[in-house]
């Protein structure tokens, strides 16, 4: 459907459209989703307390790579992925071991709110 909304586009003045599909005919009709490999892996001791947890997404996804632009969102995954690290070490001193989760979701946001901004920015320099 991508090329069929840029064709739309300019045929409406270079304004955003929107079509709607059902999620039976984005199936049938567009090309497969991105794909997310997970990795996820947990220990715990004989008493069944939890002793350590992991998990590793692998995303090819998102909103640049829908128009083309793959450096935005390779630089700010870059980035606070790893600032994870170091805010991980200052939570955990503070809060214990849910510090690390607290960075990994303060990083996930902090993504989002970058990455929002950042094709905001961009949506307006392309429309003018």
């Amino acid at each position: 459907y991508e090329p069929l909304n840029a064709w739309l586009t300019t045929q409406v003045g270079g304004r955003c459209v929107r079509l709607d599909v059902s999620r039976e005919e984005t199936f049938q009709n567009t090309r497969s989703r991105h794909p997310i490999s997970f990795d996820v892996a947990a220990a715990v001791d004989k008493d069944g307390n939890m002793m350590a947890r992991s998990c590793t997404a692998i995303t090819n996804q998102g909103l640049f790579y829908g128009v083309g632009r793959t450096i935005p969102p390779a630089v700010v995954s870059i980035t606070f992925n790893s600032l994870r690290i170091p805010t991980a070490i200052l939570l955990c001193q503070a809060i214990g071991i849910n510090g690390v989760w607290w960075a990994i979701s303060l990083s996930s946001i902090a993504k989002g709110i970058v990455l929002s901004l950042w094709f905001l920015i961009l949506q307006k320099k392309i429309l003018k």
